[in-house]
């Protein structure tokens, strides 16, 4: 049973989802970051690196009674919907399960004040079932075995990152990624702290360093942007 739902609404009336979308985007977001084993062995790596994270429908209904949802068609209708304005990205793989991923847009429904609404601590359903592993897809473990060890890269990242909260948990972020992806990494963060985006509001809508790592943020090429540029973004990809 999931027992809040923390969402910023000021942001959330702005768009074209309800509150019921915004619960259940919600809850997507929690499972997305969420750092429990049970639920990194229901996560895939596909071939760009890129973490998606299983999410039962089933479970999402009986752990969300306040939706009031009875049917998988309807809750399938509202993934579309939140999937549609740009929150989200969604894929299913071999084994035909959907598989979600969060976009950088969602940064701004649920930041607030220079703060992450949602943190690594929570507790969760615990009865789910692993996901198969897919032959064309790095597996988690061959790939935790490429992580950064070193405390010196570490600390590269740290000096250059804006936000500097919630160390222990972006440490614990930083020893999955490659060697070979630090300095890309780093060479984005410089762009990144340039972008209008990270230099309004105080930088209320840069994400946790944490967050930053697990989404692949560096990979959103798209979404930054530079200073002179309108306050309109474009979220496309696949």
């Amino acid at each position: 049973m999931k027992y809040f739902i923390l969402i910023n609404q000021q942001v959330l009336s702005k768009t074209e989802l309800d509150i019921i979308d915004g619960a259940i985007l919600d809850y997507i977001y929690f499972y997305c970051n969420c750092r429990n084993k049970k639920v990194e062995q229901q996560r895939i790596i596909d071939k760009q690196n890129r973490v998606w994270t299983w999410v039962d429908y089933r479970s999402l209904l009986k752990d969300m009674p306040i939706l009031k949802i009875k049917s998988i068609g309807a809750i399938t209708l509202r993934i579309n919907r939140i999937e549609h304005s740009g929150y989200i990205k969604t894929m299913r793989f071999q084994n035909m399960k959907k598989y979600f991923r969060m976009t950088a847009k969602s940064d701004e429904l649920f930041i607030q004040m220079n703060r992450a609404i949602h943190t690594d601590e929570q507790g969760y359903s615990s009865k789910r079932t692993a996901p198969i592993h897919i032959d064309e897809l790095i597996k988690i473990k061959e790939y935790k075995d490429k992580t950064i060890k070193t405390d010196g890269d570490f600390d590269k990242f740290w000096k250059a990152y804006p936000k500097k909260v919630s160390k222990q948990q972006a440490i614990k972020s930083f020893k999955k990624i490659k060697p070979s992806e630090l300095p890309v990494i780093l060479k984005d963060i410089e762009k990144r702290k340039e972008s209008r985006n990270w230099k309004k509001d105080d930088g209320q809508f840069i994400p946790y360093p944490s967050t930053y790592l697990n989404n692949r943020r560096w990979e959103d090429e798209e979404e930054i942007r530079k200073p002179n540029l309108k306050d309109e973004i474009y979220y496309g990809g696949k």
